[in-house]
């Protein structure tokens, strides 16, 4: 992803809001059954007064593995949200910080500085310098205690272990003019999703590949979308024209399995990336504003396996 000028924005809001949805993900699967068009998502809304100014250069908000914490950079910090409590507190010693992301425990939440990634244990103390990098974009925290990476710019992915040390390449781009961005690993670790804008700029028509770490192989998932994201319910989220879709997908094969359906629209998305972020359970959270937007605000959507509000 090249930054221009434009692209280097703090929207400012007086007040953005924080809305919650809980939808089962059996009605997903009804609507993909069904072949809805479009599933409608009943809307919860509350006031999140802390986020008066959203960081929207890289990704605003990631929700914890098991759907109960809310992260997300606002007023130029991260803040830590328990879904069953009123407010966020804001986690002391993340100035400067952005594109927040959860180990697989749920226990520490990664994020970048303009020089940095560091990492904050939720039970409190001065966060971590895992390494060096400018212009970090978009994180993934492995099983094996390896944070993947992109970098602003027509680059490679990234690795670096959690506990520290130098990163190194970890694909190898086929046309030094495309962009690797926005990994997700499937279960076991093996096989990593993640984006190629061709162009090295335009992922809305690039495509989803997944790559076997332990062979090398690559295979293209998904033909004109990004930002994948996996579901424990077997099926695969991605980013497209201001809109999150889910289909059916075999981590075996590396297959679709139907046709895609549109679960939400109006979804902040532009060069650098999709706005949302999904837990192992099946919950979402997203910054609404679709494609173009210039005044985002910030939402949320849980997708709860059964139904139940929290």
């Amino acid at each position: 992803v090249t930054a221009t000028s434009s692209d280097l924005v703090i929207w400012k809001r007086p007040i953005a809001w924080l809305s919650v949805s809980l939808l089962s993900v059996a009605l997903v699967l009804a609507a993909i059954a069904l072949r809805s068009p479009r599933l409608e998502l009943p809307i919860t809304r509350f006031v999140e007064p802390s986020a008066e100014r959203i960081h929207i250069l890289a990704r605003a908000v990631a929700i914890s593995p098991d759907g109960r914490y809310l992260a997300y950079s606002a007023n130029n910090e991260l803040y830590l949200r328990r879904f069953d409590l009123p407010h966020a507190e804001a986690i002391p010693g993340t100035e400067n910080a952005t594109a927040p992301f959860f180990s697989p425990d749920g226990q520490w939440i990664g994020f970048f500085t303009g020089s940095e990634i560091k990492k904050v244990a939720l039970t409190g103390g001065a966060p971590f310098t895992v390494c060096a990098v400018t212009n970090g974009l978009d994180g993934a925290w492995t099983e094996n205690d390896t944070i993947v990476f992109g970098i602003v710019g027509p680059t490679d992915l990234f690795q670096v272990s959690a506990q520290g040390g130098i990163p190194e390449a970890l694909t190898t781009r086929d046309d030094p003019t495309s962009d690797h961005d926005f990994p997700e690993f499937l279960p076991g670790g093996d096989v990593m999703l993640f984006s190629v804008a061709r162009d090295g700029l335009n992922f809305d028509e690039g495509r989803i590949v997944a790559q076997s770490l332990s062979t090398g192989e690559r295979r293209v998932v998904i033909d004109g979308g990004f930002y994948p994201r996996w579901l424990a319910s077997g099926h695969l989220v991605y980013a497209r024209g201001g809109g999150l879709f889910v289909v059916p997908f075999d981590p075996g094969t590396l297959e679709v399995q139907g046709d895609p359906v549109e679960i939400v629209s109006g979804v902040l998305q532009s060069a650098d990336g999709a706005h949302y972020s999904t837990s192992r359970e099946g919950s979402l959270v997203y910054v609404s504003g679709g494609a173009t937007s210039p005044f985002p605000e910030v939402s949320a959507v849980s997708i709860a396996r059964d139904g139940a509000e929290t």
